[in-house]
């Protein structure tokens, strides 16, 4: 396993593997989730759109993902 992520990592530069089916709804969601911890306190992340393809793409809003 180690050597199948090494040399994915030198084909493709920083791999990153999840414990989830990568689809472009899971992953907008792990992305979003990612890029607020790294947000300064009074920055809120309004919404995210991850593109599959030119026209298809899936959608993450704050709005809707609120916890509590």
């Amino acid at each position: 396993e180690n050597k199948r992520l090494e040399a994915l990592n030198q084909m493709f530069g920083n791999v990153l593997v999840v414990d989830y089916q990568p689809t472009c709804e899971k992953m907008v969601e792990d992305i979003a989730y990612r890029i607020m911890k790294h947000l300064p306190e009074n920055v809120i992340l309004h919404n995210l759109r991850l593109f599959e393809t030119a026209t298809s793409y899936a959608e993450w809003f704050a709005e809707d993902n609120r916890k509590g």
